[in-house]
């Protein structure tokens, strides 16, 4: 299915995962065969904040560190830790997000999934889940202050209010770092041999508060600028690297082919797009330290270039009242837009009937010569999909072994692909590919079988390869196109890796919000053509007239100091 990818990273972020129990101490992770009770729609688990500073697992000295551009992450050959599996059969309660849609197909429960029973069939661990819906994240909260917790919590770090350290100091959930290396070796094996695994696993107290769901190749934006690649061939052109030749390929589009939005930007009338070529302005890294800065050239000269695209036709003025996000295939398939700003890259080739074929766009530079220190900041482990152990656990360390086994070669095989000859079978190249009871199932979108069937919903190992096999070759090759633009990213501050502390939120969350609601506002009437550029740098110094910008510099850059001493 097409759009497998896009699904599967939606519902990745919608569905904060699995969990697990433990014997004494503290530590996470498990799963089974289950008995549950069904809540109907889809949960949203929030990325919550962690605080203070940070150690490595385990105090386990990190070998060499490993680019994230280039690094590969391979299951661990540890195998299933030895306290596995039990003697006896050993129950552990969870807290289990839960996707409406099953009711509607009379799916009541998750005890036909053929990976939570394999699970069980391998390890004598049960999973007795009480199932949740949209109220994922009040339900979790209430079951806090109620005390009454399940020995396994899905996203717990990322859903308590005040933070992930903040969850582990108010005995919520347990630290797992003291005992990864032995009742978690595969998982400690990944933390230990990769730095920014680690430091993306591990909170600025130093806490391992779950278990990720960690990718096999770092990942970065999936929403991309396209363009319409079939123009391009008619014109015999290529796709275009620098500002000039955008503004060249809009103007033909404006004037041989009547497209009156060329390029479809955002409901501001902005485009990260075209912000490469202009350089950083706002919250950035400068020469290692954090900058929150409006001031510079780079902001007004990319203001006044987007308003020129408005005043020349090649933007339509009107797009504050688009709905981007829901029109988009309206522009495309209408003829009125050549470039749209951003299209998750599994959406490119749904136009092909339309005979419109869409590939991704390197961002624009103004010299084609010099690339931008602006690009994404890799992730590997998501906070979103973790499993966290509860205080009430009384079997930590088999919960921990449990979940472990999702990064080992054998269980992270269980997790991504199923079962042999039930959910998967090896092709002639001995890699495996989904069965039909995957594929072809004709009461359940693809993505929803798998996340029923396979463990999509949990902290693990994810093949990303495996996904790559359902895209095309355009698809494979639109990530490597739009990072051409990019030499690296040390001016990128990464906001999505670092955590406030409670107070540090209580004290810029109404300026940061007030502040990008006012810098918004101002910039579509400056775009759009209502408030002349003359008074650009009057609207400039306001911004530090009305908001206190040393503030939130400074809660950034002391956020920023913890994140890089994790």
């Amino acid at each position: 299915m097409k759009k497998l990818i896009t699904m599967l990273l939606a519902l990745a972020m919608v569905l904060g995962m699995l969990s697990g129990c433990g014997s004494s101490a503290v530590q996470e992770s498990t799963a089974s065969a289950a008995s549950e009770t069904a809540s109907e729609t889809e949960t949203e688990p929030e990325a919550a904040e962690e605080d203070e500073e940070a150690s490595a697992p385990a105090e386990a000295a990190p070998a060499e560190e490993t680019s994230a551009e280039e690094a590969e992450v391979t299951a661990s050959d540890a195998g299933m830790a030895s306290i596995l599996p039990c003697d006896e059969t050993v129950t552990l309660t969870m807290m289990w997000p839960w996707v409406g849609f099953y009711n509607t197909v009379g799916i009541e429960d998750m005890s036909q999934s053929v990976w939570l029973n394999e699970m069980e069939a391998r390890t004598n661990v049960h999973l007795d889940l009480t199932l949740v819906g949209d109220e994922y994240e009040t339900t979790f909260m209430l079951m806090c202050a109620g005390g009454d917790l399940t020995d396994i919590i899905a996203s717990a770090d990322s859903n308590y209010s005040t933070g992930a350290d903040a969850c582990v100091e108010d005995e919520i959930i347990i630290d797992l770092s003291d005992k990864l290396e032995e009742y978690a070796p595969n998982y400690y094996k990944l933390l230990s041999e990769n730095e920014d695994i680690r430091k993306q696993s591990t909170t600025d107290s130093g806490y391992v508060t779950s278990f990720k769901y960690t990718y096999s190749t770092p990942q970065t934006n999936r929403n991309l600028p396209v363009i319409r690649k079939d123009i391009l061939d008619e014109l015999g052109m290529d796709v275009p690297e620098t500002l000039d030749e955008v503004h060249e390929l809009l103007t033909i589009a404006r004037d041989q082919y009547n497209m009156d939005c060329a390029l479809l930007t955002d409901d501001i009338g902005t485009s990260s797009y075209i912000q490469t070529a202009f350089g950083p302005y706002g919250l950035y890294i400068d020469d290692g330290t954090v900058v929150y800065d409006y001031r510079t050239e780079n902001f007004k000269n990319y203001v006044d270039y987007m308003r020129s695209l408005v005043a020349d036709g090649l933007v339509n003025s009107d797009f504050v009242s688009m709905d981007v996000g829901a029109d988009y295939s309206a522009y495309v398939t209408g003829g009125r837009s050549l470039i749209v700003n951003g299209m998750l890259y599994s959406d490119m080739n749904q136009y092909e009937d339309d005979g419109i074929d869409l590939v991704a766009l390197p961002s624009a530079l103004a010299d084609a010569s010099v690339k931008s220190e602006m690009g994404d900041i890799p992730v590997y482990a998501a906070s979103s999909n973790a499993t966290s152990i509860s205080t009430q656990c009384e079997n930590v360390e088999i919960a921990m072994a449990f979940f472990d086994y999702n990064y080992s070669e054998e269980g992270a095989l269980l997790a991504n692909y199923g079962v042999e000859g039930v959910t998967f079978e090896y092709d002639e190249n001995g890699k495996p590919q989904y069965t039909e009871k995957i594929t072809a199932n004709p009461d359940i979108p693809q993505v929803l079988t798998l996340m029923y069937d396979c463990c999509w919903a949990c902290g693990y190992l994810l093949d990303i390869h495996n996904l790559d096999g359902t895209l095309t070759e355009d698809e494979l090759v639109a990530q490597e196109t739009y990072q051409a633009a990019f030499s690296g990213h040390s001016q990128t501050y990464p906001s999505d890796f670092i955590t406030l502390t409670s107070d540090e939120s209580s004290e810029i969350s109404t300026i940061q919000t007030d502040l990008d609601t006012y810098v918004e506002e101002n910039v579509a009437h400056f775009i759009a053509g209502d408030q002349d550029m003359s008074g650009f740098d009057s609207f400039v110094e306001s911004i530090y007239e009305k908001f206190d910008m040393d503030t939130l510099t400074s809660v950034y850059a002391a956020a920023y100091e913890r994140y890089l001493a994790r």
